[in-house]
């Protein structure tokens, strides 16, 4: 297995921010536009258009999925649409040898909600998948999942792909920085 797709890039109110928020300017242009058929031109066609293929490029934006790609024993962070590699950034495994995942508590604020209720959040867990350093001393996050099946799925693709070992996270400073 060359990929693992883990999870949605935006959560069900990010997605609404993106495809309302901003789509919608490019919504009303489009209908306001298409009332003037009859009058239209080339010119206003292009922009017609034009507007309906950046909205399809929100509209994949906003249902993006993450997850890791293998190539050539390399190891990328990628985004997919469905199950096509659209987007990776290479993360170096250089002097990190070792896993951890981290457990924390995070909030979201949300965009609409705050007139009648200014403090509405959404909590949740969030695993915070990270390459160790041999003593622990140095971590780089490398993904953020909300899910810990998630989080131990990848966990279990990075170590059967690369010669990485989960361990619980326990800084040793005693033997300094390497």
């Amino acid at each position: 297995m060359d990929r693992i797709i883990l999870e949605h890039r935006f959560n069900t109110h990010q997605k609404l921010v993106i495809l309302l928020g901003v789509g919608f300017p490019l919504i009303i242009t489009f209908i306001t536009l298409c009332s003037l058929i009859p009058l239209m031109h080339f010119v206003i066609f292009l922009f017609l258009l034009i507007n309906l293929l950046l909205y399809g490029i929100l509209v994949a934006i906003a249902f993006l999925k993450r997850g890791f790609y293998k190539k050539n024993a390399k190891l990328y962070k990628a985004s997919f649409f469905y199950t096509k590699l659209i987007f990776k950034s290479k993360i170096r495994l250089v002097n990190r040898p070792k896993l951890a995942i981290l457990k924390f508590k995070k909030a979201q604020k949300y965009a609409w909600f705050n007139v009648a209720n200014p403090d509405m959040t959404s909590s949740f867990n969030a695993f915070e998948i990270n390459i160790l350093s041999e003593n622990h001393t140095q971590r780089d996050c490398i993904l953020i999942l909300k899910n810990e099946d998630h989080a131990n799925n990848a966990v279990e693709f990075l170590s059967s792909n690369f010669p990485l070992k989960l361990e619980m996270f326990n800084p040793d400073f005693s033997k300094g920085t390497p």
